[in-house]
């Protein structure tokens, strides 16, 4: 199977907020960052990056993630705020030194390790620059398994919370 990987634009948005929805569960956690419009354009705003995996016209997957600071960052890995906030309180800022790899998901029928790390690596891979630290919230067992494989021989600092299980 061949996939392309392309910018998510508004047109559709309404997808990745029904995938976000069913997965994450966001309308049930008031600390994760809602997918509605206003969220899809502060991202953009502040240099954020929302792509798609796509078989044809298909949608199969999606990844977001955003550029901050590494003070915010510690603030979120210490629990000090929640997702929501580290969110709203970045600043779009060109010296940003930390790279918050928020959401990533593949319909459990194309779901490999190869597509989900083209996914994550499509993603951030714009926003790489030198000293910049990648962090993640793992939120699931298999979040937690990828964050292992993103981890092995990569040249940037890479910090995650510990998943509970």
């Amino acid at each position: 199977m061949t996939f392309e990987f392309a910018t998510v634009y508004d047109r559709r948005f309404d997808e990745v907020d029904r995938i976000a929805q069913e997965f994450f569960q966001i309308d049930k956690d008031p600390n994760q960052i809602k997918a509605d419009e206003e969220t899809f354009l502060y991202s953009l705003e502040i240099g954020g990056r929302t792509l798609g995996a796509f078989e044809g016209d298909k949608m199969i997957g999606w990844s977001f993630a955003f550029p901050t600071n590494q003070i915010l960052m510690e603030q979120f890995l210490s629990n000090k705020i929640t997702e929501k906030e580290l969110f709203w309180s970045t600043k779009k800022d060109p010296n940003y030194d930390a790279i918050y790899f928020c959401a990533m998901y593949v319909y459990p029928e194309y779901r490999s390790l190869s597509l989900a790390l083209k996914l994550i690596y499509k993603c951030i891979d714009p926003l790489l620059k030198e000293g910049v630290c990648i962090f993640y919230d793992p939120y699931s067992s298999q979040g937690e398994i990828l964050g292992k494989f993103i981890k092995r021989g990569n040249k940037y600092q890479i910090k995650s919370k510990t998943f509970q299980h």
